[in-house]
């Protein structure tokens, strides 16, 4: 279906739609409401009137949100198709506008004095304490208007690319003035605990591992990312002193049991039958932003059970929960399996890289366990298309026509845990390298260890 406005042709491919109420520009500069079809649009990229359409929605939007800053605007259907078609229209803004012109993204940070973030001051208190420690500047969160945005040197997209009413309210605000926007979210080592656990302190669960991208999130495989135009840039050679530092740091973080959640025991696992092959099938926080940008969906997780049942034949198959559903909070995708035959679910609390050394194989969907995997020097099969997937080091079920660069693991390493990623040091509240990110995560590991040892002596 096309739709056109009676304004100016603007030519959009429309999935969905639903009449809301528009605050249109005319030709003589005026404006007027009215009732318009908007939806989830895919953008006719060739048409020179999208910008005008989307004015439209951002002016409707920002009136809305202005009205009462401090109020949580209810999930009704036009705001969530509103926010789809924004979020969607800023990532192909920012592919047209930053693509072959990169930003120095270490830069921005450093000069940049006022940043508004995509989080009220609660949350960024509550949850994400460290994150402040990133930039030399003030946060300002979202919340917190009436602020000049005009002033504002840096927009930050908290948790990825959502369609959160903050969210889409800092693009609105950046787009208005032509900011930058970085998106940041958590990095591939980054806590403790998850922000599930609730009764931990909440040093357990602050972030000192991040990411920062300015195209879209590094789990999108739908576009390019910072992430993905690094790891496929033929000139951008890691020499020898730089994957010996990544050898280093692989060889550490293995040893150390280190991963994206730190709280789980470390021990040898006894699943199944002795003798028998172990493939590990991961399972994953169901609706998660990054399977379906990763080209995935409910399908590909029967499918991947499948394909692991059907090619290692008498061999132990377990499926592996993720660590959120244990809390009840969020559901997986293979909830309903029950154990029988040679299929083992695994539900207990366990280190990553404990169960990762126990088995033979490894076959994911999108998940980082599918890169940890890599780094013990498992065969690793993947059924998405997520960040280490499509540079010749996994046993790939899609292809992405735009990766041709070939990357061994200590290359995807090196770029994707040190140049692309940020890290703090909470002591020193200061960023670091990731080797002091590393030392910070065992030592608050073993506090967190002793801590745990109190409250069950207490009890």
């Amino acid at each position: 279906m096309k739709i056109y406005s009676k304004e100016k042709k603007c030519n959009f491919t429309c999935i969905s739609f639903l009449q809301v109420p528009l605050y249109t520009y005319r030709n003589d500069g005026k404006s007027s409401s009215k009732k318009f079809l908007c939806g989830l649009f895919s953008i006719n990229r060739d048409s020179q009137y999208h910008y005008h359409f989307l004015c439209n929605l951002l002016i409707w939007k920002t009136r809305i949100s202005r009205t009462v800053p401090k109020q949580k605007i209810p999930p009704s259907p036009p705001y969530s198709y509103t926010n789809a078609f924004i979020m969607e229209y800023f990532c192909h803004r920012q592919q047209e506008k930053y693509l072959h012109h990169p930003l120095d993204i270490k830069n921005i940070i450093q000069k940049s004095r006022s940043i508004i973030i995509s989080c009220s001051g609660k949350y960024l208190k509550h949850s994400h304490g460290y994150t402040k420690f990133l930039f030399p500047g003030t946060l300002y969160p979202f919340d917190s208007l009436p602020y000049d945005n005009k002033s504002a040197d840096l927009f930050v997209l908290l948790g990825g690319i959502g369609q959160t009413p903050a969210q889409i309210s800092v693009i609105v605000e950046a787009m208005l003035v032509d900011k930058p926007v970085l998106i940041l979210e958590a990095g591939f080592i980054r806590s403790i605990n998850t922000f599930c656990e609730q009764n931990s302190p909440p040093k357990y669960r602050y972030d000192v591992g991040f990411v920062l991208d300015y195209l879209t999130a590094y789990y999108d495989a739908t576009k390019p990312s910072y992430l993905e135009l690094m790891l496929n840039d033929k000139s951008l050679v890691i020499n020898d002193q730089q994957i010996n530092r990544a050898t280093c740091c692989i060889q550490k973080i293995v040893a150390n049991h280190l991963t994206k959640y730190n709280c789980q025991p470390i021990f040898v696992p006894d699943i199944g039958r002795k003798g028998a092959k172990k493939i590990l099938v991961v399972d994953q926080s169901f609706g998660d932003n990054s399977i379906k940008k990763g080209l995935a969906s409910e399908a590909t997780f029967t499918k991947m059970l499948e394909a692991a049942i059907r090619e290692n034949p008498g061999a132990d198959i377990i499926i592996k929960t993720h660590p959120d559903t244990r809390t009840g909070q969020k559901k997986g995708y293979y909830d309903s399996i029950r154990p029988h035959d040679n299929i083992y679910t695994y539900t207990r609390p366990i280190n990553p890289i404990s169960l990762i050394q126990y088995v033979d194989k490894v076959y994911v969907v999108t998940s980082q366990l599918g890169y940890e995997a890599l780094m013990c020097n498992k065969e690793v099969h993947v059924f998405g298309m997520p960040f280490y997937a499509g540079w010749g080091v996994t046993h790939d079920r899609l292809v992405c026509p735009r990766r041709t660069h070939k990357r061994n693991v200590e290359e995807i390493f090196y770029i994707t845990y040190i140049l692309y990623s940020f890290y703090v040091n909470p002591e020193k509240q200061v960023p670091c390298e990731i080797e002091e990110a590393i030392d910070t995560l065992i030592s608050l590991r073993e506090e967190y260890s002793r801590y745990q040892s109190s409250k069950s002596e207490y009890r």
